[in-house]
């Protein structure tokens, strides 16, 4: 992978000391997710030609028994790494490269509000309780940055439907443009991909939980595309006829 900007810099080094910092948790106990989760996916299954997304922090979401049963050891290994805890789920490191952040959040099954968890809250995204749950797709990067030197590291991501799902349920929360331009890249993952995807249910009838509620907030999306919302979030081959057709034919609209 390349780095295109100073910020993105930031966004890979956080990731990598993400990765070094739970390399000795359990096996996938947690799951990268955000904007470096669709740009993983986007090299496992590769779109030629399409532009990639940057993001200046990592953000990884844990099961809330793994972080009961890892939040120690992780805190602990952060620390080492030279990171500050800032607020509940923050990590923050100042260094030669500008400010590192790392966040990491809680699936819960009910409620979207904090989780405390040795006292300290937890922010929690919808639908990442359907992302942890889920077989992890284990990433191994190379990323050579912007400003210089190459990197490495292996992290955990989880599938396509799942990312999918996330991120239908954070543009439905948070009504941004970036979650949009990430649901345009993981749609032209499933069109051109498919077969290749392990998981796929979004099709079928019925649909419960997570899954249902990011079909609604898909078809939200596309009725207010073909209204002229949104059009602004696609550039280049995301156009926003094709992406309204692929959603359409892949989540049974």
């Amino acid at each position: 992978m390349v780095s295109t900007s100073n910020a993105a810099d930031r966004g890979f080094l956080a990731l990598a000391d993400l990765a070094a910092a739970a390399a000795d948790l359990p096996e996938a106990c947690y799951r990268v997710i955000g904007g470096h989760m669709v740009q993983l996916l986007q090299h496992i299954y590769p779109l030629e030609g399409w532009r990639l997304r940057g993001t200046a922090d990592a953000d990884a979401g844990m099961d809330k028994k793994a972080l009961v049963a890892a939040e120690r050891q992780l805190h602990e290994q952060m620390l080492a790494f030279g990171y500050e805890l800032e607020s509940g789920n923050r990590y923050t490191k100042v260094g030669d490269n500008g400010r590192l952040d790392v966040d990491i959040l809680v699936a819960t099954y009910g409620s979207a509000g904090p989780s405390e968890i040795a006292g300290r809250a937890f922010d929690s995204a919808p639908g990442l309780h359907l992302a942890v749950a889920g077989d992890a797709v284990v990433a191994s990067a190379g990323v050579d940055l912007f400003a210089g030197g190459t990197i490495e590291f292996t992290v955990p991501v989880p599938d396509v439907e799942s990312a999918v799902v996330l991120k239908a349920l954070a543009w439905r929360n948070r009504l941004a443009d970036k979650d949009v331009v990430d649901l345009a890249t993981l749609f032209e993952i499933v069109h051109q991909h498919r077969a290749g995807i392990r998981t796929w249910r979004l099709t079928d009838k019925p649909l419960t939980g997570a899954r249902r509620d990011a079909v609604a907030a898909l078809a939200l999306l596309v009725s207010n595309i073909d209204r002229g919302g949104w059009r602004g979030a696609f550039i280049g081959p995301a156009g926003y006829s094709r992406f309204t057709a692929i959603v359409r034919r892949n989540a049974g609209i």
